[in-house]
């Protein structure tokens, strides 16, 4: 009987230690910035919904759809998880800072922070080659703590937005840009999407 009982533990052992490594670790802290791998950094239904919904919403107003991008898939898991779990270390200072992230800040009216935003995909060492754009949705407010964001309340709020739709349809100052990578991230009552004007070389057309 007491072999069987260690067999058992090491069974599971063994199939915890293969999980972490299929399905990333369960990052918190700082490490949410530096580990290779963090949970959620793969797309799960609900962030498939919320990329399909984008790329039907595109499709209908005669544009292309975006391909899904691993690197940047990482870059908003990991900036929803952030804010999510090291929300006391942001500064909270400035125009829309909430593109900021616990180690950077960001402010909209100072362009020296706005490699905080454009230069995440390089720092958090994923190998997408070029800047990364996001659009978010959420609030650090303790009254909504509780809320639990969808697809389908990211994907409304941002479209009644009209410079959240500007983005996504590439219009109005995004006009310019042609976005060829997307990745997004749903965590808690969070919701991001990254955009990119550069191929990511791990991108299928597809998630």
């Amino acid at each position: 009987m007491e072999f069987r009982i260690k067999t058992c533990l090491l069974l599971l052992i063994v199939m915890g230690l293969s999980q972490a490594i299929v399905y990333g670790s369960d990052c918190g802290g700082q490490k949410i910035l530096t580990q290779k791998t963090c949970v959620g950094d793969d797309l799960d239904l609900e962030e498939k919904r919320l990329y399909q919904m984008v790329n039907e919403y595109r499709i209908a107003q005669g544009l292309s759809s975006i391909p899904s991008s691993p690197s940047l898939q990482l870059v908003a898991n990991r900036h929803i998880r952030d804010l999510a779990e090291n929300h006391h270390l942001l500064s909270q200072r400035g125009l829309h800072w909430i593109h900021g992230w616990s180690n950077c800040p960001y402010d909209a009216e100072n362009p020296q922070t706005f490699s905080c935003m454009w230069e995440a995909p390089k720092r958090l060492r994923t190998p997408y080659p070029g800047m990364g754009f996001e659009i978010f949705c959420g609030d650090l407010d303790v009254k909504y703590r509780d809320f639990v964001m969808t697809a389908n309340y990211a994907f409304n709020t941002w479209k009644k937005s009209r410079l959240h739709r500007e983005v996504i349809l590439n219009q109005g100052t995004w006009k310019r840009y042609s976005w060829k990578a997307m990745g997004v991230g749903i965590y808690k009552g969070f919701a991001a999407i990254w955009f990119g004007t550069e191929p990511d070389p791990l991108s299928k057309r597809n998630p």
